[in-house]
C-alpha cells in the first residue's frame, strides 16, 4: 500500500507541474512577431515612465523627451543602457518602473533600427 500510494504521489506532482510551466519566450521570438516603432510603442511608453514632472517633461531642467526629434541617435543609445542594462532609469525615487515586457519592447526597437513610424 505505502509503495503504491508513493508512485501514486510522485505521478500526480510530476503531471500537475509539468503541464502548468509556461514555455518561456525569447526576445527574438517577441521582436520576429511585431514591428516595434516610437509612434506605435515607445512615445507612450516613455510618456508614462520619462516625461513626467519632475523628470524628461522640459520643465525640470532635465532635456524633454517629448518626441521622436528629442531623441537622436547618441541620446537613444543612452537611453537604452539606462533603462535596460544599467536599469537606473526610471530612477529609484520615481513613481514608475519598467516592466519586463516593456524592457523587452525597448529592447526591440533598438534591434530593429529605433524605427520612428
Amino acid at each position: 500500500m505505502l509503495r503504491y500510494l508513493l508512485i501514486l504521489t510522485t505521478f500526480s506532482l510530476v503531471s500537475c507541474t509539468a503541464d502548468k510551466l509556461p514555455t518561456p519566450v525569447s526576445n527574438s521570438d517577441f521582436c520576429s512577431t511585431m514591428t516595434i516603432t516610437y509612434d506605435e510603442h515607445i512615445d507612450s511608453l516613455l510618456t508614462r515612465t520619462c516625461s513626467y514632472a519632475s523628470c524628461h517633461d522640459g520643465n525640470s531642467g532635465l532635456s524633454p523627451i517629448l518626441s521622436y526629434g528629442d531623441l537622436p541617435e547618441p541620446r537613444r543609445n543612452i537611453a537604452f543602457e539606462r533603462m535596460v542594462l544599467d536599469k537606473d532609469m526610471p530612477p529609484s525615487y520615481a513613481t514608475t518602473t519598467l516592466s519586463k515586457e516593456q524592457i523587452d519592447t525597448i529592447k526591440c526597437w533598438k534591434d530593429q533600427g529605433y524605427l520612428e513610424n
